[in-house]
């Protein structure tokens, strides 16, 4: 198959957060090497991928934009952000909140 670049959107209504972690939209099919998260709502959230990784805090009203760039580049090729096949999850920092949480995810299959 071509290289070809892949894309996924993953909302979630921070009305709808809790303490306990909820998957957020489908399960994204292919290797994530950047990605865009929006938290346009009034409280932070915490992402995972159920990796032994830390989890990303999404900070309220905040945007945290990771790219193969940010790695040195004897790295780039080795770490993606996420695996295929990941499906993501979020739960709140303090309690459930209005807006929505936004996750571009950017990949390339080849």
């Amino acid at each position: 198959m071509a290289n070809t670049q892949l894309r996924a959107l993953r909302t979630f209504d921070a009305a709808s957060l809790t303490a306990n972690f909820q998957d957020v939209g489908a399960v994204i099919p292919f290797t994530v090497w950047r990605g865009i998260l929006i938290n346009s709502s009034d409280v932070d959230a915490l992402i995972t991928d159920q990796s032994t990784e830390e989890d990303i805090r999404l900070p309220a009203n905040g945007t945290v934009n990771v790219s193969e760039l940010t790695f040195p580049s004897s790295a780039r090729s080795d770490v993606p952000l996420f695996e295929a096949n990941v499906q993501l999850q979020i739960k709140q920092v303090t309690a459930a909140g209005t807006g929505t949480i936004i996750l571009l995810l950017f990949g390339r299959n080849g």
